[in-house]
């Protein structure tokens, strides 16, 4: 579980620009929606759902989607992270389809089957059969408690996936 103080949110945004640098011609605009039940940041204005806001990456037929939800975890004001989803999407005439998503769930209840794999960050592989969506494959499985101790230990990770992602994947598409 990932927990720190409400106040500190407000620098998530310029550690959010840091970290999807790599993959964007330029830094990102991160925006900011907070309320009684926490926070959520995405990429861009507000969008109508936090899926539907996309950018483009470096690679001008790839947008990037991504978000964080924080969740309120105390009356002292302190919030968990419940969810760090990063989806890539190919442009296409119809719209756009998902080719891959780096997701991270560090609030995940551990009685559920893929704790395992979803605690940490995560990748989704994107394919013709639907049912890839739903494997986790854990990006650093045997470091997940580690990654998962505080926000700074799963940027640093996450920052090593973006650049994985940036080196390995974006350029062939």
């Amino acid at each position: 579980m990932i927990v720190v103080s409400e106040k500190s949110l407000g620098k998530r945004r310029t550690r959010i620009q840091k970290i999807l640098e790599p993959l964007l011609p330029k830094r990102p605009e991160v925006s900011m929606v907070s309320n009684t039940s926490g926070a959520t940041f995405q990429l861009g204005r507000s969008a109508r759902s936090l899926r539907d806001g996309r950018i483009r990456t470096r690679t001008p037929s790839v947008a990037l989607n991504y978000f964080e939800v924080w969740i309120a975890a105390s009356l002292k004001g302190d919030v968990t992270l419940e969810k760090w989803y990063l989806h890539l999407d190919a442009e296409e005439i119809s719209g756009y389809s998902e080719i891959l998503a780096l997701h991270c769930d560090p609030n995940i209840d551990k009685n559920d089957a893929s704790y395992m794999y979803k605690k940490g960050p995560h990748v989704h592989p994107s394919g013709w059969n639907s049912n890839f969506t739903n494997s986790h494959i854990a990006v650093f499985l045997d470091r997940v408690e580690a990654v998962c101790q505080s926000d700074v230990a799963l940027d640093e990770a996450l920052s090593v996936a973006i650049r994985m992602i940036d080196d390995e994947f974006l350029p062939k598409c």
